[in-house]
Order: structure tokens, then sequence, then C-alpha cells
């Protein structure tokens, strides 16, 4: 296949409709990965419309240019990078059926059934055959497929979106994608805009766009979301299955950026073929599917399984020493409390403007954003309460959806305030994105990565409330402010991807997390990665409260953190005690002391407070008179009771 994709007689064919001007070759981008990338004009077009370019501003790796200075790489190049490899993989798949391994695959199967030839139409030199015009149309779909794959993508997308949950994801969110379809094309001259909009347009091209690009609004069995497409469903495949062009860019191209060594080959790419149409009872369930060959004449491919398995172990190592890394994730947890903060003061100024009596006596009293929100519920009803938050969060897609990465931290330090936001960003969310910016990080204060307790943790506390609710406990048992403790608690099965590459086995097909315990065992690695962290401002780390605060949040979860566990303690309810007994007593506690002191707080609580009124420093002053009693007790030799 030529680099620019199709050849003269297939552009004069038009595929999808599209006339052959727009799919001439027009531009060569020089690429640090890949070497040259070739656009046609359409393609060229579309990159120089401004949702396209607003990618140049969003990083790959989001904020792990904090920890890896060089990985300030961004999607733009990366959608460039994909282009490049799904035609590189349209190369194989393509022409496989003329190499020394041949199997019959569905081009075949197409030249033998469409071999008619197609109306020769105005500027084409012969006419091209049936089968011709359906590969031009998968290679068009491909590369536009590939191109566009990122194009919803948001500064922080995956804070904002999946630990938050304050937007729609990218890959679901079809209002979002429809703001940026409308101006693609958009490159300054109103006939090439016009051409692009109604290229794009077209019914069948844009559906089989929008599934590729909505993978989660058809996330049902993968093979299922594919038949949906009605026509070439392995281009799906070809861009963002697991091995495909997505990976096949990123691997390479974020171990570049970052520093990490990678060695990767690319023989193992001349196993891909496109299995075939009504072949086979196992086949016919992933027939018109990308597959790769890992077996010749009944003999296992060693070497395109150990490739295969190389990149799994790559995109492993990519996510345990870049995507999780403490640093990453202390400025993500800072972000994600700067958002959150942000978007509870756009809903309490809502609250405040659309609310009645119950909302004033809440707000006029200090009430806490939940108990505003429930007021406003009360006076206006919970129909119109939801449409009041429907507002806040247009709003807040509004202002991401045309930020980048810079940008939307500069906007939440107020560098880029605007006459029409109201409220203004507050003190608390301006300092911690210029804490961000300036790279003065939440020190990480403990970690609970026991595998036996992200499940339970997770679905007793995966509610942004919930653990919005721990943070104010632990920082007022601390002494701090609120704003400086964050919980992470990710989903375990976020970013997490099961090698769904489909592996031709010789017996069949199937998913290669199924026929490889290695990828399997790949795949439970990292599962392994998942931890619940909490971070805390440098000065509750200076100040050695991040005990005081590990010991509340311990009591009130069930969690024993890696760090700053009493020595005395059992269990994680009695840390608090524990530690303040501790520092008391300047030693820890005896396990008859330990007893008496915890029923003898159990008496208080019952009779005159709860948990929750208490601090740590109330706490050691009711224990100090008790430790007092024990060290007189322990220097006299008695036997504590």
């Amino acid at each position: 296949m030529p680099q620019w994709g199709l050849t003269e007689n297939q552009r004069f064919a038009r595929p999808w409709g599209i006339s052959a001007e727009w799919l001439e070759p027009a531009k060569v981008n020089t690429d640090p990965i890949h070497g040259d990338i070739y656009l046609n004009r359409l393609e060229q077009a579309i990159v120089d419309s401004p949702p396209f370019q607003r990618l140049r501003r969003i990083r790959q790796l989001g904020m792990v240019h904090l920890v890896y200075p060089g990985a300030t790489h961004t999607r733009f190049s990366h959608a460039l990078g994909a282009l490049r490899v799904v035609q590189d993989l349209l190369d194989i798949v393509l022409n496989q059926r003329n190499g020394r391994h041949a199997d019959l695959d569905l081009f075949q199967q197409w030249e033998e059934r469409f071999g008619s030839l197609v109306p020769k139409r105005r500027g084409q030199r012969e006419p091209v055959k049936e089968f011709e015009l359906k590969i031009a149309e998968a290679v068009v779909l491909a590369r536009l497929g590939s191109l566009l794959h990122d194009l919803c993508h948001v500064p922080y997308g995956h804070t904002i979106e999946d630990d938050l949950k304050l937007l729609t994801p990218h890959d679901e969110n079809k209002e979002r994608l429809g703001f940026y379809w409308e101006s693609l094309g958009n490159n300054g001259k109103e006939s090439d805009f016009t051409a692009v909009q109604n290229i794009l347009n077209k019914a069948p091209l844009r559906k089989a766009l929008r599934i590729i690009l909505l993978s989660k609004v058809h996330e049902k069995a993968p093979d299922v979301r594919l038949r949906e497409m009605e026509r070439y469903p392995f281009v799906a495949d070809l861009v963002t299955n697991t091995i495909c062009a997505d990976l096949l860019d990123y691997l390479p191209r974020d171990h570049n950026f970052t520093g990490l060594p990678v060695e990767l080959g690319q023989r193992f790419m001349s196993a891909f073929y496109v299995l075939p149409a009504e072949e086979g009872e196992e086949k016919l369930h992933y027939q018109e599917r990308m597959a790769l060959r890992l077996s010749d004449d009944g003999r296992e491919r060693h070497d395109i399984k150990s490739e295969l398995l190389k990149h799994l172990r790559y995109r492993y190592e990519l996510q345990e020493r870049a995507i999780v890394h403490h640093a990453k994730l202390a400025a993500d947890s800072m972000l994600g409390k700067a958002l959150e903060l942000w978007y509870r003061d756009l809903k309490e100024d809502a609250a405040k403007k659309a609310g009645g009596g119950n909302v004033s006596s809440v707000v006029d009293r200090g009430g806490e954003p939940d108990e505003v929100w429930s007021a406003l519920e009360r006076d206006v009803g919970i129909k119109e309460a939801s449409e009041v938050e429907a507002g806040v969060k247009t709003h807040v897609e509004n202002r991401v959806r045309t930020l980048g990465d810079d940008s939307l931290l500069e906007y939440l330090a107020g560098a880029l305030e605007s006459p029409d936001d109201a409220p203004p960003v507050g003190a608390r969310v301006r300092a911690l994105a210029r804490d961000v910016l300036d790279r003065r990080l939440y020190k990480r204060a403990a970690e609970a990565r026991r595998t036996g307790t992200k499940g339970r943790l997770y679905e007793l506390f995966k509610s942004r409330s919930k653990q919005r609710s721990l943070e104010r406990a632990a920082a007022h048992f601390a002494g701090v402010p609120e704003e400086h403790v964050v919980i992470w608690l990710p989903d375990p099965k976020m970013r997490l991807k099961v090698a769904e590459v489909l592996v031709d086995f010789g017996h069949g097909v199937a998913p290669f997390e199924q026929h490889s315990e290695q990828a399997h065992e790949i795949y439970k690695s990292h599962e392994d990665l998942w931890t619940a962290t909490v971070f805390v401002h440098r000065k509750v780390k200076e100040d050695k409260l991040d005990a005081v605060v590990l010991a509340r949040l311990a009591e009130l979860m069930g969690v024993e953190w890696d760090r700053h566990q009493p020595r005395s303690a059992n269990q994680p309810q009695q840390w608090p005690i524990c530690l303040a007994a501790s520092r008391e007593l300047d030693e820890d506690l005896l396990e008859a002391e330990l007893k008496n002191l915890l029923e003898l707080e159990a008496t208080k609580k019952a009779a005159h407070r709860t948990s929750a009124d208490l601090t740590f420093a109330d706490l050691c002053a009711e224990i100090a008179p008790h430790a007092k009693k024990i060290k007189a007790r322990r220097k006299a030799g008695a036997v504590p009771g």
C-alpha cells in the first residue's frame, strides 16, 4: 500500500463517497519515534482544525512530567503516531495472503467474492474491482479512527472523569464528541470546512467512527460491539485493542520521553491477519476480527508469543514506574482535591441563587456543602435541584473542554479568571493549584496495599462524599485544614486492560489472556499495583501530625496502614488511643493497660460526647492523668489493673 494509504485508482473509486481530491497526499510530518508520517488532504484539514490542535496542549502522561521531566509529549503527537502505526498494520494484514505462511483471510474471501468491476469514475485510468473499494473504505476508516481516537480527551481527564466522576468519561461522552465534531475541518477556509463536515457526517462513516471513539457506549461483549459496526469490525481491533495502533505508538513513545529503557521488536507484527467470515465454528464467533497467528504447521511460534509478552511486560513497567509513581499520584490527588473544592464552591453558589429559606439558614450557620444541597432539595424539590446540578456540570464541562493542562491549572490558580466566572475560584483551590504548578507536592503519609482489603475498601468508601467525610474527620482530629488531607482510593479495575488481542493457536481462536498463563500473570501484576494512599500537606508531615491523621483513618476505615502503627494496637480501631497513650507515656501500653483505657474511653463516649467531637489534643488531655497513674504503678512494680 502507498504511504498515504490508497492507490490513485482507489482514491478515484470514492470510498465512503469521498471525492479523490480529499484523499490525495498532502503533508509529511517528521516524528522522533516513527520517522515520517504521511497525511492526506482530509486528514491534514482535520489536524489543522481547533479541536485537534487543542491536543497539543494536553500531555499524554498527565502529571508524569513532574517525575520524569522529559515526559511532556502530547496527545497530538500520539494521535499522529497512531495513524502511522495503523497504516503499518494495514500493510501487514492486507498483504499477509501473499506471504510465506499465508492464512485464508477476509481479504482473500473478498477477492474471490467481490471480483466484479465498480463502474469507472471520472479521472480513473482504469476501473477497480469491488473488493478493492472495500479495502479502500477500511483503510480510510482505520486511518481516521486512529487519528481521532483521543479527540475527546480533556486535561487530566482520568482524574476528572474516572477518579472524581465529575464528568462523563471521554469514551462515552456523546455531547463532547458532538462539540468537537462540528468544528473538525475548520482550518480557516470556509469551503474546506464545509466539504470536511459533509464527508464526516455521511451516515455510514459517522456511525462507524463513533463506535470506535465512544467505545464505552458500546461496552457489551467486544465481539458484539464490533458487529454493530456492520462494516469492517477488524478496524476497531487495529485502533484500540490491547495490541493495536494505540499501544504500539504509546509504548515506545512514553518510554522514550520518560527515559525508561525499552527494547521492542516488530517482527511479531507480521503474524497479524484478519479472520475470514463464516469459516468454522470458533472463527465464526470472531469473524472479521484481527488475530495473531501463534502457530505454523502445527508448531507454536515461540518468537511471536515472547514478543507479545514483552509488549505486555513493558506496558506493566510503564504503569509501575510512571503512572502510579507516588509523586505523580500526589499531584493527581492535589488536582483532584482542587477540582472537587471548585465544584463544591460552584454548587454552593448555585444553591444560594436557586434556594430559599432552608438554604439561607444552613449557609448562615456555616453548614457543610452537602447540607446546603440537601437544603436546596427541600426548598425547590429534588428534580429542580438536579437541574441546578446539571447546570454546574455543564459549566465545568464547558470550561475544561477548551483548556489545556497548564491553562487549567493556571485557571484554578486564579491567573485566568474571566468576568463571567461566579463565584471566583476560591482561596483553597488557588493554593492547591499553585502548589501543583510550582511542584510543592503533598507527601505520602502511608499506603494500604494488602490485596485482601482492596475490594472491601473500595466498595465501602468508593463515593467521594464518603471519602470527603473521612478526610474532614481526620483533619479535624489532627487539627489541620480539611484540604491538607487527601485519600487516594482508585477503582481496583481502573486502567486495567486484559490482553484481549485474539490469537490463533492452531486449534481455534481466543483472547491471548485466556490462552496464556503468563499473560494472565502480567494482568494480575497490574492488579497488585493497586493501593489506597493518604497524602498530606508538607506542613502536616513536618509537624508530625501525619501519624495522627492515619490513626483516625485507621479507626474509621478499619485499615492497617504501612506506617506509624502503634505497636501496642492490635486492631485499627485502637490506633488513636494507643498513639495518644504512647506519646503521654513515652512508651507503648501493656495489654491490660490498653484494655482499661479502651473501657474508660467507651464509657465517656456513651456518657457525654461522640468520637466526631474529639480531637487528638482532647484525647491526649483525657489520657494524661491515667498515664501519670500508669507511670506510678510501673515505677512501684504494681500489676496493671
